[in-house]
């Protein structure tokens, strides 16, 4: 009798199995996949689960899977209990489910980390069966081509022999190893399943549902297993749901114990849902940065009621309500596809700046001491660690930490205080405080010594410094004559320094110093001497120019046609509205006062920021019309509308058309009216440049709302300052701010991806169309080998894929692969609808179309290549004329005989050669032009850079005003 097999959940066993599945390499160069988590949004939703799970299992796609917690317990009941028999082949790693089995029997919870490893035990399984489903397509397929290409004859069957009286059976027919046709009653593998898979995706996708940890996630990575995605599931209303839950309660006739258990089962697992739901963004947000957690993208699918089946008992009815919520579910995988390449490409397209970090290594010295540590985005999106941080050192190489320079224990402030400790509180800014601190950078930057510790300069004559100085204060108590002077201001600097700040000291004042009302900048620096190049008013007005209010007037921008067009108009207003006739004094108005009131009637019917109805200020719609500014334009389009509609009512009727000019002049009326009354603002001031940007500074920052509105008539830029309120004296402004930087596919989905639609659509339809050129391109490779006389079309040559039901109406990116666009549009392209695609008829058609083709692209080509000869011949027809022409012309005095000998000839030689050099330029290298990004970002990893927020504003009826402001960080702080 043999001895009995030991078990296999020993320690040495387990240890065994349980390092082959936690090292397990579950995706591969020739193998990937693509993981969805399937979690519904409420309880009520799993009745959809339950739906999608039984038709993926048909199944209807090939490449797709499902994996439910349901499933996995049945293989631990089934592979875990020792007391039943064991299948012949068992799958990989199948260990793991005797451990579980033994701890759910013994009533104990299964830890996490365990259910990670059960999970990944099934998803291998997964792959297991996709391999060899290929294998087992590769062998047929290769069957297929040995059969076609023997040469061999088609055997004949045999006659049967005549018998008497007895029926002999139906002789076997031979199989047709040399034909694709089908026999009826054969499976059709080819349009059984709807292959409606992008080409260049993964291999498998697979749907994971039942799994409500969200602290799975973090080790099902650490595992090897890569989720691509998370899917929650709702519903448009719950109340069929509803329904269909009290029917099916109803239904089952429980006790009372019986509805209580049922009760506190529910509530326990809405609580454990919720919970899922609220610890997801938490346990993604935590993940590291270079974790495979930050591409993980979380989608939400809603189920429309129109879809959901009539009747929920019917199995017909669930299954087309299944299938087209796998439509629904696989579209939007595809889509996630396409947003994952698009992903890559704005991350090719985005100019990284670095972001110095204090006590960081510089860039260039980091790659050369250290190999880089962080993970990258592959060509497949997923973040992948480079080769040099897994390789371990030799045994005889030996490992030398790389020298990292000490951190300082404080910032370098030198520059700044040298700079700063010239200026008097009193005349300290936030303006000066910025520019003294962009010096310090700077000066760090460049390793500038400060003013207070440059060494100074050593004498020519080589007496001492301090002994100079002496000398220099000794020599202030004499009395000298001016050539005395000037030998000693010569020898000895300090003494000019002390004599010109004596005398300015005790210079009488010549009269008052004249500073415009607004010139806060001059009030405060005027008095301040240069200190070592730092002029502050010049600091002050440096850092004006940077602001906001700088850049209005780079907005104004009009051509020269234009600004003559409205001169021309404005003056021939001015001749019908001006006079210079002092007789009447009635009728006096000058064009300063034309020109004034002209501007005030544009700022009385201006449009501006207004508050809704919650007290939020709204930007105004058409702030750039304005009928006392410029109604030339307005008008006449007014009037084309009219003559437009004018010409419809003639063409109807016979009869003459009416103008209707009460509603013209009331449409008018209402343009003019004005909106507000300005009459008691009539006075003016002008201001310098940088007056004028303090003044609209300190408004800015009073008034909450700025208003611009380009005024055509001067080619000029006005400018209102308000606070727009409701009826309860309130008012908010909302604000958002964001910069780019190289984020994850999570942040790039829910943040980036919406701002960067335009751009992202026009970049999605230079690769449709360079997919299209592609397929081309392979089409008329396979009617070439058509044309040769190949049997079978070159590998690059795939076929039609059959149609999906739904078809591909909802997938909202068109980004499939170009064969599924020709496999959709099959129907249309035979001329008899009753030609299937692959059949002989079709195969022929589609070699005439493709023949056609190419003759007339052939036929363009010649007829190009003929205009090129013709402009060719054309140019050297030119070229012969005019030599002829410079050949026959002469120059003045060119009768006289030239001079004969070697010296004629050669320098002839000579003038030739050097005028061919002249003619000839150098040809250089050009240096490779480095292309524009249309993005620029900061190295920030996934740190995501989106700030918002909003302003309140209360205006209490005492004329002053209450602000409160609330910032809020998308990520982080």
């Amino acid at each position: 009798m043999s001895k009995k097999r030991g078990k296999s959940s020993s320690a040495a066993g387990q240890g065994r199995w349980e390092a082959g599945l936690m090292n397990y390499t579950f995706e591969e160069e020739t193998w990937k996949a693509n993981i969805q988590f399937v979690v519904e949004g409420d309880l009520l939703d799993e009745a959809h689960i339950k739906a999608l799970t039984n038709v993926v299992k048909i199944p209807q796609r090939r490449l797709f899977s499902y994996l439910h917690k349901d499933d996995l317990m049945a293989m631990v009941n089934e592979l875990g209990n020792p007391k039943n028999k064991k299948p012949p082949k068992l799958p990989q790693f199948y260990e793991i489910t005797e451990i579980i089995f033994g701890l759910q029997n013994a009533g104990q919870d299964i830890p996490l980390p365990l259910w990670a490893k059960l999970i990944k035990f099934g998803l291998v399984n997964i792959k297991d069966n996709d391999l060899h489903r290929r294998e087992e397509m590769k062998n047929k397929e290769d069957k297929e081509k040995t059969g076609k290409g023997s040469g061999k004859k088609r055997p004949r069957s045999k006659s049967p022999g005549k018998s008497k009286g007895k029926k002999t059976p139906e002789p076997q027919l031979p199989k047709k190893d040399w034909s694709t046709l089908k026999k009826r009653g054969d499976d059709d593998d080819d349009n059984k399943f709807i292959d409606d898979e992008p080409d260049d995706g993964p291999q498998h996708y697979i749907f994971v549902s039942g799994f409500k940890r969200a602290q799975l996630l973090p080790i099902l990575v650490e595992l090897g297993i890569n989720i691509n995605g998370i899917i929650r599931i709702e519903s448009e209303s719950y109340d069929v749901l509803k329904n269909v839950d009290e029917t099916h309660k109803s239904s089952l006739n429980l006790d009372e114990e019986a509805q209580s258990a049922a009760r506190i089962k529910q509530e326990s697992a809405y609580k454990e849902l919720a919970l899922f739901w609220k610890l997801l963004p938490v346990v993604l947000d935590r993940a590291p940065p270079t974790s495979r957690l930050q591409d993980l993208g979380i989608h939400k699918h809603i189920v429309t009621d129109s879809i959901l089946p009539t009747d929920w008992e019917d199995q017909d009815n669930m299954i087309g309500f299944g299938t087209t919520l796998f439509e629904e579910l696989a579209c939007k995988v595809y889509d996630s596809l396409d947003a994952q390449r698009q992903y890559l490409h704005y991350l090719k397209n985005l100019k990284l700046l670095h972001v110095p970090v204090y006590g960081e290594k510089p860039p260039s010295e980091q790659e050369v001491t250290q190999p880089e540590h962080r993970n990258v985005p592959s060509a497949t999106g997923k973040r992948e660690k480079t080769k040099a941080t897994l390789e371990p050192p030799g045994a005889a190489e030996e490992v030398v930490p790389p020298v990292v320079p000490p951190l300082r224990q404080e910032v370098d402030m030198r520059y700044y205080k040298d700079l700063m400790n010239c200026v008097p509180m009193e005349s300290v800014s936030v303006s000066l405080m910025m520019h003294c601190m962009l010096e310090q950078v700077v000066a760090t930057e460049t390793d500038k010594v400060p003013p207070s510790e440059k060494e100074p300069e050593t004498r020519s004559d080589g007496i001492h410094l301090a002994l100079a100085e002496c000398i220099a204060d000794a020599l202030e108590g004499l009395c000298l004559s001016e050539e005395d002077e000037m030998v000693v201001e010569k020898d000895f600097p300090s003494y000019k320094k002390k004599k010109e700040a004596f005398l300015e000291k005790n210079k009488k004042q010549e009269g008052p110093i004249l500073l415009q009302f607004g010139d806060d900048a001059a009030v405060r620096t005027h008095h301040l001497k240069e200190f070592d190049g730092f002029k502050p008013i010049a600091a002050e007005e440096s850092v004006l120019a940077q602001l906001p209010s700088s850049r209005l007037s780079s907005n104004i921008n009009a051509s020269a046609n234009t600004l003559s067009e409205r001169q021309a108009r404005l003056h021939e207003l001015l001749q019908f509205t001006a006079t210079n006739d002092k007789s009447d004094k009635l009728q006096a108005v000058s064009n300063t006062e034309i020109d004034q009131a002209l501007r005030q009637f544009v700022f009385e019917n201006m449009e501006l920021s207004a508050v809704d109805k919650a007290g939020v200020i709204k930007a105004p719609v058409n702030k750039n019309v304005n009928l006392w500014d410029d109604p030339y334009m307005e008008l006449v389009n007014k009037l084309k509308s009219m003559d437009s509609k004018l010409c419809q009512t003639t063409d109807d009727s016979s009869e003459p058309p009416k103008v209707d000019t009460s509603k013209l002049q009331s449409e008018v009326d209402d343009f003019v009216e004005p909106k507000r009354v300005l009459d008691s603002y009539c006075f003016s001031e002008a201001f310098k440049k940088t007056v004028l940007l303090q003044v609209l500074e300190e408004a800015r920052q009073t008034y909450p709302c700025m208003d611009t509105y380009y005024h055509k008539r001067d080619n000029s830029m006005l400018v209102v300052f308000h606070n727009p309120m409701t009826e309860d004296l309130r008012g908010t402004i909302q604000w958002e701010a964001s910069l780019h930087s190289d984020v994850g596919f999570r942040n790039y989905l829910e943040h980036v991806a919406g701002p960067i639609e335009s751009w992202t659509k026009v970049e999605e339809d230079k690769y449709q169309a360079d997919l299209v050129a592609m397929e081309m391109e392979r089409a008329k490779q396979v009617a070439d080998a058509l044309a040769a006389g190949e049997s079978t079309p070159p590998p690059t040559a795939k076929r039609p894929r059959s149609k999906s039901p739904k078809k591909g109406s909802r997938r909202g990116s068109a980004s499939r692969s170009s064969s599924k666009i020709g496999a959709s549009e099959e129907s249309q392209q035979f001329s008899s609808p009753f030609i299937h695609a692959g059949s002989l008829k079709a195969e022929t058609e589609l070699q005439n179309k493709l023949k056609e083709e190419e003759e007339r692209q052939k036929r363009e080509k010649e007829s190009k290549q003929s205009q090129r000869k013709k402009s060719v011949d054309r140019g050297k027809q030119a070229k012969s004329a005019a030599s002829k022409t410079s050949q026959d012309g002469k120059r003045p005095g060119s009768g006289k005989r030239p001079r004969s000998g070697r010296k004629s000839k050669s320098r002839s030689r000579s003038r030739s050669s050097s005028r061919e050099r002249l003619a000839k330029p150098e040809v250089t290298e050009e240096a490779p032009k480095i292309p524009e990004l249309p993005f620029t970002g900061y190295d920030v990893g996934n740190n995501l850079i989106n700030i918002r927020g909003n302003a309140s504003f209360l205006y209490p009826c005492d004329g002053g005003t209450i602000k409160s402001e609330r910032i809020q960080y998308e990520q982080g702080r």
